[in-house]
């Protein structure tokens, strides 16, 4: 009788714990759906928030263009050709030009330019040794006299007087007097050698008569 009842009370109690079991499980089955539907919810709400925001656009930064710079206009070299004239009043129009009053009473006026240059010799001239001067006709020296006179007085060689012509106290120093054919132009010419260069007028003396001018 005492054995049935440990029995029957054995047999109760494991079908307590049964139950209990099954309980449990459906407790833990509870649990586990509640927390996937929360994960569900949050991830769902998450999706919904980022679909609501715009993607950004990447924006790269554009290189900026360089302004090209103005390029100097390159300056050119300022060529200064000797004076080459078809008359005496040519030489006072330049801006550097000196006209001025001489003590002698036969020179009207005295013209002087410091931007004269020497006109152009083929004589071989290396600076090395002393420059021959020379007053006799057909000689390259005497030519480039006569043509540095022509072309500072316009006076052509074959339209002048050539009156008288010297040295003006050296070798590197001529003095030379001219006139048109019909002596209404009547001019001294000073003229200096520079060298390797050539003849170069100093002074134009503007003469009112011949007589005393050499």
């Amino acid at each position: 009788m005492e054995e049935q009842r440990r029995y029957r009370s054995k047999k109760h109690m494991t079908s307590k714990q049964k139950g209990d079991r099954i309980l449990n499980y459906l407790i833990a089955l509870v649990v586990g759906l509640i927390i996937l539907v929360a994960g569900i919810i949050f991830s769902g709400g998450e999706e919904q928030q980022k679909a609501k925001e715009p993607e950004k656009e990447a924006v790269t930064a554009q290189p900026q263009k360089e302004t090209p710079k103005e390029e100097e206009p390159v300056k050119k070299k300022k060529t200064v050709k000797p004076t080459v004239v078809k008359d005496v009043e040519e030489l006072k129009k330049s801006d550097t030009v000196k006209v001025s009053k001489s003590d002698e009473a036969i020179v009207d006026e005295v013209i002087e330019d410091k931007e004269w240059k020497p006109y152009k010799t083929a004589q071989q001239d290396d600076g090395t040794t002393m420059h021959v001067s020379s007053y006799s006709a057909g000689t390259v020296d005497w030519n480039e006299k006569l043509q540095a006179v022509q072309n500072i007085t316009g006076l052509k060689e074959e339209d002048w007087i050539l009156w008288y012509a010297k040295g003006n106290g050296s070798a590197d120093a001529s003095i030379i007097t001219v006139s048109s054919k019909d002596q209404t132009k009547k001019y001294r010419v000073s003229l200096k050698w520079v060298a390797k260069k050539g003849w170069k007028p100093e002074k134009v003396e503007v003469l009112n008569q011949l007589q005393g001018a050499y």
